[in-house]
């Protein structure tokens, strides 16, 4: 799913696109068939559709609602497609309310990244310079350090501080990123 702040139907027409269905105009029609499709896939041809939600968090009630009831199948006996929803950590204030109980109850395994570790980050970051073609630490110990303290365990941070580093160590002529590039690279991003 490419679009999570849709309607109802645009979120039925584009679950009809990835399962090969005519888009119907009507919510009623696609539902039908979206749920006919799905039994069609695990019964007769023994495939298991898989639907990825990314950025679940933005969906809208309705949207949740009509999820859960997509999702019911002969009263929950069988599990005849794999919901995989993947959203910040807000996703579990919005499944905590009352109105969500029956949809957060259809989840079978929930995961929660608490990000990287010190040692995960400090790898991460020689592995991405070695696949650059950069044979030496170009980072010192400190400032692999701050670039994981500032990050707080997200990679798409660390990898932002870390291109700032190189390109503020590339005009400072530096052949080693420190400290105070990592800090000087966290203040332009803050910046942005």
């Amino acid at each position: 799913m490419l679009l999570s702040t849709v309607t109802v139907l645009e979120f039925y027409k584009s679950i009809a696109y990835g399962l090969g269905i005519e888009p119907y105009s009507k919510k009623v029609d696609l539902f039908r068939a979206i749920q006919e499709r799905i039994v069609t896939l695990s019964r007769d041809k023994k495939i298991v559709p898989v639907i990825i939600v990314d950025e679940f968090q933005y969906l809208k009630t309705e949207v949740l609602n009509d999820l859960k009831l997509l999702l019911n199948f002969d009263m929950d006996s069988k599990n005849y497609a794999i919901l995989i929803l993947s959203a910040q950590p807000l996703l579990n204030n919005i499944l905590s309310k009352q109105i969500h109980e029956a949809l957060k109850q259809r989840i079978v395994i929930n995961y929660n990244y608490q990000g990287i570790s010190k040692e995960e980050a400090e790898n991460y970051i020689y592995s991405r310079m070695q696949l650059c073609g950069v044979p030496n630490k170009i980072f010192n110990g400190n400032a692999v350090e701050a670039i994981n303290s500032c990050s707080n365990g997200s990679i798409r941070v660390l990898n932002n501080i870390i291109e700032k580093c190189l390109i503020l160590g590339y005009q400072k002529n530096s052949n080693v990123i420190d400290t105070e590039i990592v800090m000087s690279a966290q203040n332009e991003i803050e910046l942005i």
